[in-house]
């Protein structure tokens, strides 16, 4: 498998995986992951070295969209679409269940020509009456919401590999690989008002070929959330290789108000690319750690071959388990 060059990358993973058939008395293993590179510069003379030196640079490859994930191939990981059952306030009495959809969202594409990034999340939200209701001679709409907050978080997932993957791994081959670890971060939060349209009669008949009265009782709304990202640090884009790979993901957390009482969750994957039409200073805190700071010349954008992957992992004591049960 050809993988594209992985861009400079520091990891440490505080929380480790210990695989079921390991034994109680052996040590769990904890991950320590670096992608550096190194531009070096020798002075010949009658082809001998009479000096040289060297600089660490950041180096964060440039690429088109890949396509979306195919999200059934890391279940547990994202959760597209949520349904809940609604209720009246008074009697307790069932009026229908409510769920809520998505889909991947265009990529986050970092530029060094502006300071951050901002995508399109679309919601979409279907009723569907319960057999009580649909008894009544008369279709009612369900309540709209008098507005939603939204929760947003962009988690930053890391998985780190001392045997090479044949493919892109997800949170429960961790349960069954010793050689394997996971880091997850909460990388940027927001909160968001969102406004509804009013709920209009649904297509689901014409779509999944139901009959008339399905049609008649079900109803949708639609609402569309704007995610921006710009608070000044670039993460490093989303890559894969065969020891280390990088994954996004936007967890969203929507209150309807006077609607339901609680959230509904979704969490829905995302990419982050960089384009190649500007040098992009970095100095991030976290990503660089111990590398010296680059400069603007010292930050290359690059669609080379790679030129080194290291990545040590380091037995420790026992720790709790990082997986999403």
């Amino acid at each position: 498998m050809v993988h594209p060059l992985p861009p400079s990358l520091l990891v440490y993973v505080d929380n480790c995986i210990t695989a079921p058939s390991t034994s109680a008395g052996q040590n769990s293993l904890s991950a320590d992951c670096r992608i550096t590179y190194t531009l070096h510069a020798y002075l010949m003379r009658n082809g001998s070295t009479t000096a040289g030196t060297f600089r660490h640079v950041m180096l964060f490859p440039t690429q088109e969209p890949q396509p979306p994930s195919c999200t059934t191939d890391f279940p547990g990981d994202y959760a597209l679409s949520r349904s809940a059952v609604l209720r009246t306030a008074l009697l307790f009495r069932r009026l229908g269940r409510l769920s809520v959809e998505t889909m991947e969202p265009a990529p986050l594409e970092m530029s060094g020509k502006n300071n951050g990034a901002s995508t399109v999340i679309h919601l979409a939200l279907r009723f569907r009456e319960s057999r009580d209701e649909r008894s009544k001679c008369e279709s009612t709409s369900p309540p709209t919401p008098d507005f939603g907050v939204v929760s947003l978080k962009l988690k930053q997932t890391t998985f780190i590999s001392v045997e090479p993957q044949r493919r892109l791994p997800a949170t429960r081959d961790l349960l069954t690989s010793p050689l394997m670890a996971k880091d997850t971060k909460i990388i940027h939060e927001q909160v968001r008002k969102l406004k509804f349209s009013p709920w209009v009669r649904s297509r689901w008949k014409a779509e999944h070929g139901g009959n008339s009265d399905q049609e008649r009782r079900v109803w949708e709304t639609k609402a569309t959330l704007i995610f921006t990202y710009a608070n000044g640090k670039r993460p490093a884009p989303t890559f894969s290789s065969a020891l280390v790979s990088r994954r996004y993901s936007v967890r969203i957390a929507l209150h309807l108000e006077s609607v339901y009482h609680g959230a509904v969750e979704l969490e829905v994957p995302l990419q982050i690319i960089y384009r190649g039409d500007d040098q992009i200073p970095l100095s991030n805190e976290g990503e660089s750690g111990a590398f010296e700071i680059a400069s603007p010349d010292e930050t290359l954008m690059l669609r080379s071959e790679s030129q080194s992957t290291a990545v040590t992992l380091v037995a420790e004591t026992e720790q709790a388990p990082d997986y999403v049960p």
